[in-house]
């Protein structure tokens, strides 16, 4: 049996998912990936939905476009500086490989 630690957070959750949604950011991106994802609201929170949202990505991506996500990732990363690359790669050199990707 659930106790009443528990229940309370779920239904805030349900509260604020189901009524608060139109008048929340974060209510409206959990209501979109529960109906998206076909998952709950303790699976959104948990994490457990990012196992659903990468294997269908996966699963709809073939290797051009996998390795092309790929590569925009990482060069955001350098760009945001959590990755680095040697000095000879300017800022501006990143930013014109980044917007030639996304095009």
């Amino acid at each position: 049996m659930i106790n009443d630690a528990a229940v309370v957070p779920i239904m805030w959750y349900w509260y604020c998912i189901k009524y608060g949604c139109s008048n929340s950011s974060i209510g409206k991106n959990v209501m979109f990936c529960m109906q998206r994802y076909k998952c709950n609201v303790e699976m959104v929170f948990s994490g457990q939905v990012n196992n659903i949202i990468e294997r269908d990505f996966i699963r709809s991506t073939d290797c051009m476009h996998a390795a092309l996500a790929n590569l925009l990732f990482e060069l955001i990363m350098v760009r945001d500086g959590v990755l680095s690359l040697p000095t000879w790669f300017s800022r501006d050199f990143i930013d014109d490989v980044l917007s030639s990707v996304c095009v």
